[in-house]
């Protein structure tokens, strides 16, 4: 366990400085206003592209954000690095991080430029780290989706007891099935639909992150080494 904790230290630090600084801005806004008004996503705010993810509207909002980035962040460091030399998993750390804040910038940027074009002179903001989340969950959901590709190969490896191999494509199983199954049952749900929450963030970083991920492993100039066998204010 602590050696996963080294090996994935670079998603954990992550993680922690997200949850960090978006508490420090939270409670800076809290205070003052401005603070927001001057990080947040807007028609002339172009840094918020990058700043409005650790802006948060209320208690409720920086609650579930973090939750979730904790809950995907523990899964891709705990759970599927069974199978994985420790290189591999040292490569999957070290790509994860900037493909996941990519995904998350790319998105912000998309966002705001089909604002711009679509409405001009139209005010809007945006702000939240879901754009970061679900990229994040789109990227657990690209390794369990190629995990359960690929661990399978390994029931054949008579080293390796047969019941440590069920139990890691069964974890793998559950992702995909639990992610899958809300997108096709319950898509409103699992994009958070609802007045003020900007739905093109949650969508675009989920199919970005999960395409990083995927890409990855079938890109070579992606520098593979980990081998998946194991008016408007929107919040975000």
């Amino acid at each position: 366990m602590l050696e996963s904790l080294r090996i994935n230290r670079a998603i954990l630090i992550a993680a922690g400085l997200t949850t960090v600084v978006s508490a420090v801005v939270f409670i800076l806004s809290s205070l003052d206003g401005n603070v927001t008004r001057f990080l947040q996503l807007s028609p002339t705010n172009i840094w918020g592209v990058v700043t409005s993810i650790f802006v948060h509207s209320d208690s409720m909002h920086i609650a579930s954000n973090m939750v979730f980035l904790w809950v995907w962040t523990l899964y891709i460091v705990i759970l599927p690095e069974s199978f994985m030399s420790r290189e591999q998993r040292l490569g999957r750390a070290r790509f994860f991080v900037p493909a996941m804040f990519g995904a998350a910038i790319v998105t912000n940027i998309a966002w705001w430029a089909g604002r711009l074009m679509a409405n001009p002179g139209l005010e809007f903001t945006s702000q939240g780290a879901s754009g970061l989340v679900y990229a994040f969950s789109g990227g657990v959901f690209g390794f369990a989706l190629m995990n359960m590709l690929h661990v399978p190969s390994k029931l054949k490896d008579k080293a390796i007891p047969r019941r440590k191999v069920v139990a890691a494509i069964m974890s793998n199983i559950v992702i995909v099935a639990m992610i899958l199954g809300l997108v096709m049952i319950v898509p409103d749900i699992f994009l958070s639909k609802a007045p003020g929450n900007n739905v093109f963030a949650h969508g675009i970083g989920f199919l970005l992150g999960m395409g990083l991920v995927m890409g990855r492993e079938y890109i070579p100039r992606f520098g593979r080494t980990v081998a998946p066998n194991t008016g408007s204010n929107l919040k975000t």
